[in-house]
């Protein structure tokens, strides 16, 4: 017989069909364990030593879940009943209700209802009716014709009127256009006979009567139906289970003990298990396994109910008298309990030896075979994908017959035997894989490394083969070969050694060769360095030079011919564009002035044409502008040129500001901004051409004026600190600002980009080009619609006269 790694065939073959046989054996027990359990209540048994059903936590569970019940029903009980019947005629408060869950029975200036008409009501819900004017009377169409037409209904039918009058109290919506109206139709009135909507006030409006009295009818439905379902159910010929609560603050009581003696001897504890509870005197006593302080949360969820002092008895009845669900889960825990415990055992040890198994073929897995030819990922996914179908179908068949134990064991059972051997082609080829170094060799995601390795390799042979890589190789490999030839070919002549003396030579003929190779590369550098230094005109010098190198710096010096070039060309173009605004300017500004003063002449005239003043008046405002606008101009293209002189001097920052705030205080009037000003209480000097800060002032207030937010604060502070002065002036934009803040101090560039304000664009770009040029900062912040312009300049110390002190 042959043999594989120490192991026969045969022997292989038993021990697959035994860990086949054991599977089987796991799942169908753990299957029918898990279905018993799902059944039953016997899950928190499972684990546990074998008690007597009454001392199990199964048992403590009913007692919980009985005794939550019947404080529910209580509250029922409480909702529905008077001295113990249901009262139909009990008043329901629609907001206390919603509100609290709580029907007290009385009469309040609220909405009240009849218990049994809130009842009657909930089974048809709430309903609602669509009227039109064509149904008011027999004048109706003719109103709506009147109305419709805007004509003034002078007469009115009485039937129209008496009609609308009769919907108006409980209308909810009313549509002018289509002259039609939605209302409540109110099938059971309020105990006062008056409409819903007649409780409107104050605290409570056609909402909030709506939408208490719709959860009303929700809940009060509901809570009805388990009412019924429980007074039955709760009744002492169906259950176990007895209680007696008494409520002493509303001295009433509750229980399902028909036996009057019984509750005057108050013998509970003659039932078995039993829970004593007194409120009054604060004891507790029971012999289940029930908290007190389980009881106690219990009944904090019912605060409304339970706000007083109580007593309560409850006590399950250990004949079992009852057919109840005590009863059947005691029957289960006895009946299958054992049983369940030994499918569970015999889960645990079907799955020790199927591992053991498992271990064993593991260590003795053979060669990969032909299955082990199939790509790795392809085997797992295909493998994958029956396991994920199989097993559907078999939990779908476990499920569907779930209510028949025996058959979802054989289906548990024909699925594991089906399953498995998938399961045992997938983990032992992964094995054989693993051992024979094949996992990632003979899988997709190897063979596309492998490929983008060759690729790789590819790229990097043609890499390595270019000209200079080329002959670097070809002339190192050289000087290697022509070494080792002359000094393992050595011919000596009178002790002298003639070839080596002739390497030494080579040596250092190539030594020279790469020091005027490595020369000339140092010129290219620093030519390359001294070019990206910003002497775009400089250029190497090439004499001497040969080869890739001469090639090399040829290319570096073109380079810098092409950008010293392209400078050239971009500064003459500035100079021309500022020199044509300049003349443009001047050009314009001649006859400019010439309009000016004739309309100037013209607005001296007595004249009584009021259009013939508002051309007069929009030719002044327009010439005027195209004024500023050249100016301007001027300003910037001397800023832009460098032709500007600045005359610095010792400037009080603190009276310019006062200044400039001044003379734009109309302005801000205009368009109800207030300033807000925080200056220290000292001078405070820097150096700067006054006649340009005051500039740059100029356009910062005006900028405010035009696009600060109206009926807003404007914000200008002054702050020293040891060698500076910062000057920060903030508003809130009247429209949003989608732009950089960087833009904003760019030429022909405005925050308002539908231009609906007057304005050039050119205002802040003045404004920062003078404020650097006067060696100070120019900061534009944006925050949402938040504005603000920081100017910092350098601090001069104060000077003081000593005259004036």
């Amino acid at each position: 017989m042959e043999r594989n790694d120490g192991l026969t065939n045969g022997m292989k073959t038993l021990l697959l069909v035994l860990e086949e046989i054991f599977t089987i054996g796991m799942c169908v027990c753990l299957v029918l364990c898990v279905i018993f359990v799902g059944q039953t209540t016997l899950a928190d048994q499972l684990f546990q030593k074998s008690l007597k059903y009454e001392d199990s936590s199964i048992f403590t569970n009913l007692v919980q879940d009985k005794l939550s019940q019947t404080v529910a029903y209580t509250k029922l009980c409480s909702n529905f009943e008077v001295r113990g019947e249901y009262d139909g005629k009990k008043i329901v408060d629609i907001a206390e209700y919603d509100k609290d869950d709580f029907i007290s029975g009385k009469q309040t200036e609220s909405v009240g209802y009849y218990l049994e008409d809130l009842i009657k009501w909930s089974q048809v819900g709430l309903s609602y009716d669509y009227r039109n004017l064509h149904d008011m009377g027999e004048f109706g169409v003719e109103f709506q014709g009147r109305q419709e037409s805007g004509a003034e209904a002078v007469e009115y039918s009485e039937a129209i009127v008496e009609d609308y009058d009769s919907i108006s109290s409980y209308i909810l919506k009313e549509n002018d256009e289509t002259a039609s109206y939605i209302y409540l139709e109110e099938k059971y009135l309020p105990v006062r006979g008056r409409h819903l909507f007649d409780y409107v006030s104050d605290d409570l409006n056609e909402s909030d009567l709506l939408n208490h009295l719709s959860r009303t009818l929700e809940k009060i439905g509901e809570e009805y139906q388990q009412y019924k379902q429980m007074k039955t159910s709760m009744k002492e010929q169906k259950t176990n289970f007895r209680y007696y609560i008494v409520d002493y603050k509303n001295n009433v009581y509750y229980t399902n003990i028909e036996n009057r003696d019984f509750m005057e001897n108050s013998t509970i504890k003659t039932y078995g298990r039993y829970i004593i509870l007194d409120s009054v005197n604060l004891e507790y006593e029971s012999n289940l396994s029930v908290e007190s302080t389980y009881l106690y949360s219990l009944l904090s969820k019912y605060a409304v109910e339970y706000a007083g002092d109580y007593y309560i008895e409850a006590a399950v009845d250990t004949e079992y008298g009852v057919i109840d669900s005590i009863t059947e889960n005691r029957d289960y825990y006895y009946d299958f309990l054992p049983g369940v415990k030994g499918l569970l055992a015999g889960s645990i040890f079907c799955a020790i030896i199927t591992l053991i198994f498992l271990i064993i073929l593991t260590i003795y897995a053979g060669k990969p075979n032909g299955f082990d030819k199939i790509k790795t990922e392809i085997a797992a996914g295909g493998l994958i994908f029956i396991g994920i179908i199989l097993l559907y179908i078999t939990a779908y068949g476990i499920n569907y017959y779930r209510n028949t134990v025996w058959i979802s064991g054989v289906i548990a059972g024909i699925g594991a035997a089906v399953i498995n051997p998938f399961f045992l082609l997938g983990y032992f080829s992964l094995i054989r894989r693993i051992k024979a170094g094949i996992l990632w060799s003979n899988s997709v995601c190897g063979w596309v490394c492998s490929r983008i390795a060759a690729i790789g390799d590819a790229c990097g042979t043609i890499f390595r083969s270019r000209s200079v890589a080329f002959k670097t190789l070809v002339t190192v490999g050289s000087v290697f070969a022509v070494n080792w030839f002359l000094i393992s070919n050595g011919a000596h002549i009178n002790g002298f050694d003639i070839l080596e003396f002739l390497a030494v030579c080579f040596d250092g003929f190539v030594l020279v060769l790469a020091i005027y190779n490595a020369i000339s590369r140092n010129k290219i550098l620093q030519g390359i360095r001294t070019i990206s230094g910003g002497e775009l005109e400089y250029q190497i010098n090439t004499a001497k030079m040969s080869g890739d190198n001469l090639e090399l710096a040829n290319a570096v010096n073109s380079m810098g011919e092409g950008l010293h070039s392209a400078v050239e060309n971009s500064i003459k173009n500035e100079r021309l564009k500022a020199d044509l605004i300049t003349n443009v300017s001047h050009d314009i500004k001649t006859p400019l002035t010439s309009i000016i003063n004739y309309v100037d002449l013209l607005k001296r005239e007595d004249i009584t044409n009021d259009k013939v003043k508002n051309y007069i008046e929009i030719l002044d405002n327009k010439s005027q502008r195209l004024k500023h606008l050249t100016e301007d101009l001027v300003e910037a293209s001397k800023i832009s040129s460098g032709n500007i002189i600045l005359n610095i001097e010792r400037i009080n920052f603190i009276e310019l500001i006062h200044q400039t705030a001044g003379e734009f205080s109309e302005k801000f009037e205009l368009r109800n901004l207030t300033l807000i000003t925080s200056l220290p209480d000292q001078p405070v000097t820097i150096a700067a051409d006054g006649r340009r800060l005051y500039r740059v002032l100029e356009n910062l207030y005006n900028n405010v004026a035009k696009y600060a937010m109206e009926n807003t604060r404007v914000y200008a502070d002054l702050s020293v600190e040891e060698d500076s002065v910062e000057f920060s002036i903030k508003n809130i934009s009247s429209q949003a600002l989608n732009i950089n803040a960087s833009e904003l101090t760019e030429r022909f560039i405005r925050g308002d980009i539908s231009r609906s304000t007057e304005g050039s664009g050119l205002g802040l770009s003045i404004a920062k080009n003078l404020t650097e040029a006067m060696n100070g900062t120019f900061t534009v912040y944006l925050d949402g619609d938040l504005f603000k312009i920081i100017l910092s300049f350098k601090k001069l110390p104060q000077v003081y006269n000593i005259e004036e002190t």
